[in-house]
């Protein structure tokens, strides 16, 4: 446990075999109560680690609020056993859809389609694989909503509700006008990038999320709280570079697309990935899919913009220069 500023604390909750190591687990402590944001994974190791956390600043769970930041399950894991032992459950409106529909037939067979689009049923991929449904909420949690501007009071501090959609359709943030500082959930993270994946035909994911940058910039934040690695001093500095990121990213793309490789997967497969492995045919199942999804949105950004051509050929995407 590691206190930030006055009355916010900050503790490591554990994501074992999983290349994320840690999610920062955050707890804004007031006269009579307290807020968390985000959870863990629904497995013992994030358990332990957040019910310690809440054992050792004498946080009961009748008064505790948990904000869900977005839908991925380490950050949701716990909510629906918190939400049983008392704790109130808070998300935004657009991913309070989505966390609904984690562990539903519903949304299984969008996820095969996708996959199926992407050319990964070659790879053996199946969403019931991914730990976004192994280590989601083991029963829904009641949900209430927020909206942008909604502000959530805790003693003496004001949280404010902003809207960041990109990595997830509804991601939200928690802004702290007082002290200059956005508790960001996966919107901006430092020495790693955040996934930027496909989600649904005519959410243009990439699209959104620069311009998600552009309006975190705009607040001139002295700090942000990210939920992985380390805390951002300098927001300006990181924007600035993700921003890069993305725009050789998109040169990546066009350029393997260029050469002649159409589908999703074989486009993921020639990018550049920080990861431990000699070959794509060494990529866990749940890289794989992360991996095609982040290239399915940059060929989306660049198919929406004219710049290149998608035919759905057999159930599977390719994609030409235009």
């Amino acid at each position: 446990m590691h206190q930030l500023e006055e009355g916010f604390y900050t503790f490591p909750i554990p994501l074992p075999n999983n290349p994320l190591k840690a999610l920062n687990g955050y707890i804004i402590l007031g006269d009579d109560g307290a807020v968390m944001i985000d959870t863990g994974f629904a497995m013992e190791a994030c358990r332990e680690a957040v019910y310690g956390a809440l054992d050792a600043l004498g946080v009961s769970f009748d008064k505790l609020t948990v904000v869900l930041t977005h839908l991925h399950s380490d950050h949701t894991g716990l909510a629906g056993e918190l939400h049983e032992r008392g704790a109130k459950i808070i998300a935004g409106q657009t991913e309070s859809w989505w966390i609904r529909r984690l562990r539903t037939e519903e949304m299984a067979s969008g996820f095969q389609t996708l996959i199926q689009r992407f050319d990964l049923e070659r790879d053996g991929i199946h969403y019931y694989d991914n730990p976004g449904y192994k280590y989601a909420p083991q029963s829904t949690p009641e949900l209430e909503t927020v909206t942008e501007g909604d502000r959530i009071e805790m003693g003496r501090f004001s949280l404010e509700v902003v809207d960041l959609p990109g990595h997830t359709p509804g991601l939200i943030g928690l802004y702290c006008r007082a002290r200059g500082c956005l508790f960001g959930a996966d919107h901006i993270l430092d020495k790693i990038t955040p996934n930027i994946s496909y989600w649904q035909e005519g959410f243009d994911s990439l699209g959104v999320y620069l311009e998600m940058l552009e309006k975190a910039r705009a607040m001139k934040l002295k700090r942000v709280y990210s939920a992985h690695r380390n805390v951002i001093d300098d927001p300006e500095r990181r924007i600035d570079e993700l921003m890069v990121h993305h725009d050789h990213r998109l040169k990546e793309v066009f350029e393997i697309v260029g050469q002649g490789h159409e589908t999703v997967r074989d486009i993921a497969a020639r990018m550049h990935w920080e990861l431990r492995a000699a070959g794509w045919d060494e990529f866990p199942k749940a890289q794989k899919w992360f991996a095609s999804s982040e290239a399915m949105a940059h060929l989306e950004y660049l198919h929406l913009r004219g710049r290149l051509n998608r035919t759905l050929i057999d159930g599977i995407y390719h994609y030409t220069l235009a």
